[in-house]
């Protein structure tokens, strides 16, 4: 009994720290937002301007919550209570004079820039967005009315979103850990370190801020115990506010395979659930809410747009067990790679069925799916049967054992050359070969083409990871080869 006390206690110390913690830091916000709103506060002459400037703040997640935290300590350090529920009319209430108090300090808000955000940081934006977006579209459906849905959508995803900015080593392990154990959750995973869940971390944060806790139930938040979670959606009715934004919260984790090892069942789950809400159109209108988000984000978030997140739908619109037996038909090597590396490339197929140029697709490929099965660098090599050449075309990543140069592919000339093997072989062949440094290296190189041969792909595998080739190596350059195919839309026999 007296450990269980212990325990609690200093888990209860540990989550003091963190809401400390994240209070100070806080998240990144788009500086010229701030600086546009504090103009229009300052030169305000009445509440007609109210509804405007709330739009904007709701275009940028931090300085709306910022904002909400603000105007709950103005109302307490009057005396009064808080007693609207809802925090988008609570900041209508509070008119100009409000807002006026509230950007009257010029003081910095947070200590991050979007500029420093990892890619995996950013990510938690481009949820956020997608989550609210979606929320908005169905909440009719639900029977909530937006604003409803927009603050509960925000506010659920607020504490993994402050965790993943102030404490990216913590996230990055949970997102490791969830390709580990793919039946799990990232917020599971993110209260097995920190010993409570992101969600307790947002609850407390509010209550802090003056709100009680029905406030935050009210919006879809409780306090779920660390290795709770609740996101099947089979057999539920969805008749409450948190149902809806685990809509939402689907939809965005299908978003990033790379993070999410279910992030295709999320999306079959949450398209079946907008088919049904909303009907045959239901997808075209969420995206069209979608859009519109990523318009506000485009005007007033221009650094998270610059990360590639406004390319919201690279995924297609129906993706199923057709999709993946498709796939496997394609690039029969597939299931039989790492869970990373078939994430990786299963993420390369959205953009390619999604109409992505082949050059994109291509860039794609190397830089985000090559460099997950662990190789460091290599070139694709196209033929140019008229000189019997095979030509360097796109050289990526760290080459060591060779210079990317033009390979003579005829019998008489080849002399024997790795790539000129390769593009007369059926099956990959491996070299062994000393680096400049004099580290034993291994080179590995095969034929690509749809009904003809077309040209050989050629990976290097750092000197770390080449004292053999392990099997895993090699399917995962078959799983690439295929996958190269497909990047450059070549037919098949």
């Amino acid at each position: 009994m007296a450990s269980s006390r212990i325990a609690t206690l200093l888990a209860e110390q540990r989550l003091e720290r963190v809401i400390g913690h994240v209070s100070d830091f806080w998240l990144p916000v788009n500086q010229e937002l701030l600086k546009e709103i504090r103009q229009e506060v300052t030169h305000a002459t009445d509440d007609l301007a109210t509804p405007a400037i709330i739009s904007k703040l709701k275009g940028d997640v931090s300085l709306f919550f910022h904002s909400l935290k603000k105007l709950a300590e103005l109302i307490q350090n009057s005396g009064r209570e808080i007693t609207s529920d809802n925090p988008i009319q609570l900041l209508e209430e509070g008119g100009i004079a409000g807002l006026r108090e509230i950007f009257s300090d010029s003081g910095e808000i947070t200590r991050f820039t979007f500029e420093e955000g990892t890619e995996a940081q950013l990510s938690r934006f481009h949820e956020m967005l997608v989550s609210a977006s979606t929320s908005v579209a169905l909440a009719e459906s639900y029977g909530f009315d937006e604003e409803a849905a927009y603050t509960a959508a925000i506010m659920r995803q607020l504490g993994l979103t402050l965790i993943a900015w102030s404490y990216p080593g913590i996230y990055q392990e949970a997102i490791l850990s969830l390709g580990k154990n793919p039946n799990s959750s990232l917020e599971q995973e993110v209260a097995k370190q920190l010993g409570f869940t992101p969600q307790l971390l947002a609850i407390h944060l509010f209550r802090r801020w003056g709100f009680d806790e029905s406030y935050c139930s009210r919006y879809g938040l409780r306090e779920l115990q660390s290795t709770e979670e609740a996101d099947d959606f089979s057999g539920e009715e969805f008749a409450n506010i948190a149902e809806l934004c685990k809509v939402g919260e689907a939809l965005a984790r299908a978003h990033h395979p790379e993070i999410y090892p279910k992030s295709r069942y999320d999306l079959v789950e949450a398209l079946h659930v907008i088919s049904s809400r909303l009907g045959d159109s239901g997808m075209q209108f969420v995206r069209e809410q979608i859009d519109h988000s990523t318009a506000i984000y485009q005007t007033f978030m221009p650094d998270i747009c610059k990360c590639g997140l406004a390319d919201l739908y690279a995924l297609p619109e129906v993706v199923g067990h057709d999709a993946e037996l498709s796939e496997l038909r394609r690039n029969p090597f597939l299931n039989c790679c790492s869970p990373e590396m078939g994430r990786a490339v299963r993420r390369l197929y959205t953009h390619i069925d999604g109409g992505l140029e082949a050059s994109v697709c291509t860039r794609v490929f190397v830089d985000e799916v090559v460099p997950v099965a662990r190789f460091q660098g290599g070139c694709v090599y196209t033929a140019d049967p008229s000189i019997m050449m095979l030509i360097p075309q796109l050289p990526f990543g760290e080459l060591t054992l060779r210079e990317p140069v033009g390979v003579d592919y005829s019998v008489v000339l080849s002399s024997g050359d790795l790539i000129s093997l390769a593009f007369q072989d059926l099956e990959p062949v491996v070299e062994y070969k000393k680096s400049q440094n004099g580290q034993l290296c291994t080179a590995i190189a095969g034929m690509f083409g749809g009904d003809q041969r077309v040209g050989v792909l050629y990976l290097e595998i750092p000197e770390l990871v080449s004292d053999f080739v392990r099997d895993e190596q090699v399917l995962h350059f078959q799983v690439l080869r295929h996958a190269l195919v497909d990047c450059l839309r070549l037919k098949r026999s």
